[in-house]
């Protein structure tokens, strides 16, 4: 499963969080995260406004 991100600095984003397995897609300009559970989204997102960063939008895919 994948979580969808779009911030305001995705390439920073993507490095914050480079421990996760990760890709960023140049064209669409999101980032995609591989999650193994549901409750690491906020987690992300703690991460991600701690550096202060926008989070725009963060989807869960299937």
């Amino acid at each position: 499963m994948l979580i969808e991100i779009h911030t305001s600095e995705n390439e920073r984003a993507a490095s914050l969080l480079n421990f996760f397995k990760i890709a960023v897609s140049p064209a669409n300009g999101r980032i995609f995260i591989e999650y193994e559970n549901v409750d690491q989204v906020p987690s992300i997102y703690r991460i991600l406004e701690e550096a202060d960063i926008d989070v725009f939008n963060i989807e869960l895919k299937q």
